[in-house]
Protein backbone atom coordinates (compact mmCIF):
# COMPACT_ATOMS: atom_id res chain seq x y z
CA UNK A 1 0.00 0.00 0.00
CA UNK A 2 0.88 3.52 -0.47
CA UNK A 3 -0.14 6.88 1.26
CA UNK A 4 -1.61 8.90 -1.13
CA UNK A 5 -4.63 11.09 -1.48
CA UNK A 6 -8.06 9.17 -1.93
CA UNK A 7 -9.01 10.95 -4.99
CA UNK A 8 -6.60 10.16 -7.92
CA UNK A 9 -9.29 10.46 -10.94
CA UNK A 10 -6.95 11.32 -13.25
CA UNK A 11 -4.42 8.40 -12.51
CA UNK A 12 -7.28 5.54 -11.74
CA UNK A 13 -7.91 2.85 -14.25
CA UNK A 14 -11.42 2.39 -15.16
CA UNK A 15 -13.43 -0.57 -13.14
CA UNK A 16 -11.41 -0.17 -10.34
CA UNK A 17 -12.62 1.36 -6.70
CA UNK A 18 -9.94 2.96 -4.01
CA UNK A 19 -9.52 1.26 -0.37
CA UNK A 20 -8.11 4.48 2.10
CA UNK A 21 -6.92 3.86 5.90
CA UNK A 22 -8.81 5.99 7.88
CA UNK A 23 -6.23 5.26 10.68
CA UNK A 24 -2.42 5.42 8.39
CA UNK A 25 -3.84 7.33 5.54
CA UNK A 26 -2.53 4.18 3.23
CA UNK A 27 -4.78 4.07 -0.03
CA UNK A 28 -4.67 1.07 -2.95
CA UNK A 29 -7.17 0.76 -5.92
CA UNK A 30 -9.07 -2.57 -5.77
CA UNK A 31 -11.16 -3.78 -8.52
CA UNK A 32 -14.53 -3.77 -9.07
CA UNK A 33 -16.77 -6.39 -8.20
CA UNK A 34 -19.12 -6.17 -10.88
CA UNK A 35 -19.09 -4.78 -14.37
CA UNK A 36 -21.48 -2.21 -13.89
CA UNK A 37 -22.60 0.19 -10.86
CA UNK A 38 -25.90 0.78 -10.69
CA UNK A 39 -25.63 2.12 -7.57
CA UNK A 40 -23.53 5.10 -9.28
CA UNK A 41 -26.20 6.63 -11.44
CA UNK A 42 -28.55 9.75 -10.39
CA UNK A 43 -31.97 9.86 -10.12
CA UNK A 44 -32.99 11.27 -13.14
CA UNK A 45 -34.31 14.93 -13.86
CA UNK A 46 -30.57 16.33 -11.90
CA UNK A 47 -29.27 18.25 -15.39
CA UNK A 48 -25.86 17.10 -15.02
CA UNK A 49 -24.30 15.49 -17.61
CA UNK A 50 -22.23 13.15 -15.65
CA UNK A 51 -18.71 12.28 -16.28
CA UNK A 52 -17.16 10.18 -14.09
CA UNK A 53 -17.88 8.12 -10.32
CA UNK A 54 -16.01 7.21 -7.74
CA UNK A 55 -16.63 4.79 -5.08
CA UNK A 56 -13.84 4.88 -2.00
CA UNK A 57 -14.14 2.32 0.79
CA UNK A 58 -13.09 3.69 3.77
CA UNK A 59 -11.68 1.22 7.07
CA UNK A 60 -8.71 0.23 8.39
CA UNK A 61 -5.56 -1.66 6.55
CA UNK A 62 -4.41 -4.92 6.95
CA UNK A 63 -1.34 -3.60 9.59
CA UNK A 64 -3.65 -0.93 11.57
CA UNK A 65 -6.41 -3.68 12.09
CA UNK A 66 -3.52 -6.19 13.65
CA UNK A 67 -2.25 -3.41 15.56
CA UNK A 68 -6.00 -2.74 16.49
CA UNK A 69 -6.33 -6.30 17.31
CA UNK A 70 -2.86 -6.40 19.54
CA UNK A 71 -4.36 -3.85 22.07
Amino acid sequence: MTVASPARPESRAAGVHRLVCRNCGAAEDVDRAAEHDPCLEPATGTGFRIEAAEVTFRGLCPACRARADGD
